[in-house]
């Protein structure tokens, strides 16, 4: 694929044909092993540093392992409350103001980070700032710009000063930092982890949850399930939204390191793959229907690739189908008729996403 003033992408649509491009050893994360390799552009901002979404191999565990006891399943068992309490703040504060507001700022944005803070150890104190640098950091602005290096510069100073402070403490952020202490990672690794945090446990859901109020705009019998008591059921059509709306449309690029062929196309060593998941996603190979919500598909949560699939699959997989889960339901209990007043107003070139959605609350 060819975009204006981007290097050459090779995108992979097919679901099979991506799963095997998140699992061929001939590509790779980490630039530095590919010296012919092609500048990203403005999609490097989202693989900067030194962090999971940009190494491979030793690098990699050594990096994932210092995060992996956080996102275990016994974790993930106080996540819930932290969710609900988060939620409930925010929409008590739409329900107190007037009936037309815009969900991006109101609601899609603020709440996963404030969840993220908490999950994380990040005082609430910064959340707000931490949210502004994140909004600039991920425009579609190249990494060199100044606004963007700015932006970044504020994230490495707020990183380097709560690493310090909280160092020691019972939380991911203390153990990050006691970790910068004893030297078991580089000051790069620690500013890269965290921002890869933001943007992939806080930023990709501000992304969905406008995505997926524009899809049940006239899905009326999506709603009445979110807004009904059976539990089950809201979970299969959350799984349905998060394919359909994937919170990363094409997962981080991969460099080939070699020459290869793939599925009868030449690719020179070098270039960047990207799997496109929302095509993969849709592949009616795989999915009958598939632009069509269909809760209870066989297999729903291993049959699609939103999370990503093989060594670099998403750590906070379950964190996100928890909060879409909660927070939609959430949602629409308390305003079933919500609606869109308006087209959504959208950013970025490889990462399209709402800035903007105007919508009328119409509470029940």
């Amino acid at each position: 694929m060819a975009i204006p003033g981007l290097p050459p992408v090779y995108l992979v649509t097919g679901y099979q044909q991506a799963r095997e491009v998140f699992n061929d050893s001939r590509l790779c994360k980490d630039r530095s092993r590919v010296p012919t390799a092609h500048d990203p552009g403005p999609e490097m901002i989202w693989v900067a540093g030194r962090q999971l979404l940009s190494t491979d191999g030793g690098d990699h565990a050594r990096l994932r392992r210092l995060l992996t006891g956080w996102w275990s399943r016994a974790a993930s068992t106080r996540w819930p409350e932290i969710i609900e309490r988060h939620t409930g703040d925010l929409l008590g504060d739409l329900a107190s103001g007037p009936s037309e507001t815009d969900l991006v700022t109101s609601f899609a944005r603020p709440l996963p980070m404030r969840i993220l803070a908490d999950v994380v150890g990040i005082p609430q104190a910064e959340a707000g700032r931490l949210q502004e640098l994140v909004h600039v950091f991920t425009s579609n602005g190249v990494p060199e710009s100044p606004q963007v290096q700015s932006a970044h510069g504020d994230l490495v100073a707020i990183w380097f000063r709560l690493a310090k402070e909280h160092a020691g403490e019972d939380t991911l952020l203390g153990v990050l930092g006691k970790a910068r202490q004893d030297r078991e990672i580089s000051l790069t690794e620690l500013t890269s982890l965290l921002d890869m945090l933001l943007v992939a446990g806080a930023h990709s859901m501000s992304m969905f949850f406008p995505r997926v109020v524009l899809r049940l705009a006239d899905a009326p019998e999506l709603v009445a399930t979110l807004t009904g008591d059976d539990e089950s059921a809201q979970e299969a059509l959350v799984e349905e939204l998060i394919r359909l709306c994937p919170p990363f449309p094409l997962a981080t690029h991969r460099y080939t390191t070699e020459d290869v062929d793939l599925w009868g196309t030449p690719v020179p060593a070098g270039s960047l793959v990207m799997p496109a998941v929302a095509a993969a996603n849709r592949d009616p190979q795989v999915h009958p229907a598939p632009d069509q919500a269909c809760p209870g598909r066989p297999g729903a949560r291993t049959r699609h690739l939103s999370f990503g699939h093989g060594a670099h699959y998403c750590l906070g997989a379950t964190l996100a189908r928890q909060q879409a889960r909660i927070a939609l339901v959430r949602l629409y209990q308390r305003f079933p008729h919500l609606t869109a007043t308006g087209e959504p107003v959208w950013r970025n070139l490889m990462v399209p996403e709402p800035a903007c959605l105007p919508v009328r609350l119409r509470r029940g």
